[in-house]
């Protein structure tokens, strides 16, 4: 990439050429026979139209305004201007409605307001600035960061895939998605949720062990209660009730 400034010099001159043309042509019933006591801000408008022209010579070439100086100059003239017609916008647009033929005078600020983005257009084109890739060097530069980008996938899924061998059940369950059908599968899924898990059976009542130490003993106990009752009614066990034989 050329990393030379250069402005936009056609531009630029074209911008500021129309903006003072357009200003004489407007103007061109008053300067007809310009009297010596001629409104200020018209002799003003004159002045600054000078300026604009050797603006335009100035940025005739593609060095535009020639460094930071010059741009910084530019601006600053570019402030005043603006300033200056904005303060007396009402006075030029109704010279210029003096100077146009018109049953509409919305037409006067319109212009007015053209002027002065004409003259700001013209200032910026002819601001140097680096020039940009060519075709062939943007290709380039896509090209190597697509490459860049397909290293960095490549790279994160050879990580996952490395985690993924580390784990047996991944493994297992790859080995599966290989040698087996869909239906086969789905059967199998079937399968294993049908299936109760050995833990569930492990914690089943009926599947406690009895020679396990912490096995309930609920079965072979007796409770205190039940011994004080069977001694309290010990000689008792052959009456019938009162008056039976």
């Amino acid at each position: 990439m050329d990393n030379t400034m250069r402005s936009r010099p056609i531009v630029s001159t074209a911008a500021f050429l129309l903006a003072v043309g357009g200003e004489l042509y407007l103007l061109r019933g008053h300067l007809a026979g310009l009297p010596a006591e001629a409104p200020i801000p018209l002799l003003m408008e004159l002045f600054l139209c000078g300026v604009i022209l050797i603006g335009a010579i100035c940025s005739a070439t593609p060095k535009g305004w020639r460094g930071k100086a010059g741009c910084r100059a530019a601006y600053l003239l570019l402030a005043g201007y603006l300033a200056f017609n904005i303060a007396h916008f009402s006075f030029f647009s109704r010279l210029y409605l003096e100077g146009i033929t018109t049953e509409y005078p919305s037409y006067a600020p319109a212009l007015a307001a053209l002027k002065l983005v004409l003259v700001s257009v013209g200032v910026v084109a002819a601001t140097p600035v680096a020039s940009g890739p060519d075709r062939r060097e943007y290709a380039d530069r896509l090209w190597s960061a697509a490459r860049r980008q397909q290293k960095t996938w490549a790279d994160g899924a050879a990580v996952r895939g490395s985690d993924a061998d580390k784990d047996p059940a991944a493994q297992a369950a790859q080995r599966l998605r290989r040698e087996l059908t869909a239906d086969e599968l789905e059967r199998l899924k079937r399968t294993l949720l049908a299936e109760p898990s050995p833990e569930a059976e492990g914690n089943s009542p009926e599947a406690a062990d009895p020679s396990d130490p912490e096995a309930p003993e609920e079965a072979g106990k007796e409770s205190p209660g039940s011994h004080e009752e069977t001694g309290k009614w010990a000689g008792f066990e052959g009456w019938k009730g009162w008056g039976c034989c």
